[in-house]
């Protein structure tokens, strides 16, 4: 090798899973990811893949792909809960609605629908299952 051409400097592999970056997406994604989700449901639900007998009504299987802590799963299984409760009210009780947030503490009960996130970063699936989800 030539003496003066400098040798390429190696770089470090990143380490996944840092806890420190892990948090900061948690705090700084989440509600990006929930509330775009939310509003695409809404979407959804204007076309009434909500109503009666609808695709999304009863969905037996919902898949969040590269779904990371499962913000999107949790999106839609609430907004469900809030169709379900006013989908078809008036906006008055569309805005008094409100998720019991508390719910989140406890552990989940079982889902009727199947839920998965599927990521190619494993240690998503840490806050997956905290979610209740698969």
């Amino acid at each position: 090798a030539n003496a003066a051409t400098p040798r390429p400097r190696r770089r470090r592999p990143r380490r996944r899973g840092n806890r420190k970056r892990v948090a900061r997406y948690l705090r700084l994604k989440s509600w990006q990811r929930y509330t775009e989700t939310w509003a695409v449901l809404e979407r959804c639900a204007a076309a009434g893949l909500f109503d009666e007998g609808a695709i999304l009504e009863k969905a037996p299987r919902v898949v969040s792909i590269g779904g990371g802590p499962g913000y999107e799963l949790l999106a839609y299984d609430v907004f469900r809960e809030y169709w379900r409760d006013v989908g078809h009210a008036d906006d008055a009780s569309k805005a008094a609605w409100s998720f019991d947030a508390a719910r989140l503490a406890t552990p989940p009960p079982p889902k009727k629908t199947e839920f998965a996130s599927l990521d190619l970063q494993p240690s998503w699936v840490e806050y997956v299952d905290l979610l209740g989800y698969e």
